[in-house]
Formats: structure tokens, sequence, C-alpha cells
């Protein structure tokens, strides 16, 4: 059911990028930032790729909760 619903929807990848009349943009987001509080890390997860034990990023949550910040506000 998926499959036949995208298949109408859907558009060929022909590398063009499709202009949409119909879409209106109502408002532009200018600015967004970041702060030490905003950050949240999972810490009761198992370790993912990078092999990192859930125990090291607890330890370290303070020392990283401000490059965090400072990196998604760049």
């Amino acid at each position: 059911m998926f499959n036949e619903h995208y298949d109408t929807v859907g558009v060929i990848d022909d590398g063009n990028i499709h202009a949409y009349p119909h879409i209106q943009l109502t408002s532009i987001l200018e600015t967004v930032t970041f702060n030490e509080r905003d950050i949240s890390l999972k810490l009761n997860l198992s370790a993912g790729p990078d092999g990192l034990p859930p125990l090291l990023i607890k330890r370290l949550k303070f020392s990283l909760a401000r490059p965090l910040a400072c990196l998604f506000d760049r």
C-alpha cells in the first residue's frame, strides 16, 4: 500500500530541483541559538558506532554541553 501511494505522489529524480508554486512560505527562520541547557544527552543507551560507553558521556556531560552548543550555533 505504501509503495502504491508513493508511486502516485513521487517524482523521478532527474537532477533538477522542481518548483512547487502551490507551496507558499509564510515565515522565514533567520537565526537559531543554542545554550548549554538546550543540549540533552541520552545516557541510558548502549554504545554507538563510535564505541564510546554511555558512562563516559554521563561523566563528561557538563564538559560536553558548552562545546556542543557552540558547534550547533555555528
